[in-house]
């Protein structure tokens, strides 16, 4: 056989087992309480945004909306 030929089955297994790669939804949500909602600059409302304001999807200063749970948090404990 030659050595291609003998790799096939390997190569078909692998691409089987990857192409089934979905997850439940509930691990991939991102929790409303922990999120960092935010509406970009262009106006388009985001998520899950970074703390220093910038809008990983657009490139652009996000104006927030929310604090995620653990900001919160910490200012009620600071009262």
């Amino acid at each position: 056989m030659k050595p291609m030929q003998s790799l096939l089955p390997l190569f078909a297994i692998l691409l089987c087992a990857c192409a089934d790669t979905s997850y439940p939804r509930s691990e991939l949500q991102i929790d409303d309480a922990d999120a960092w909602q935010a509406i970009c600059k262009d106006g388009v409302r985001v998520r899950a945004v970074t703390d220093e304001g910038i809008c990983a999807d657009h490139r652009g200063v996000a104006m927030w909306t929310n604090k995620p749970r653990a900001a919160r948090m910490a200012e009620e404990a600071a009262k």
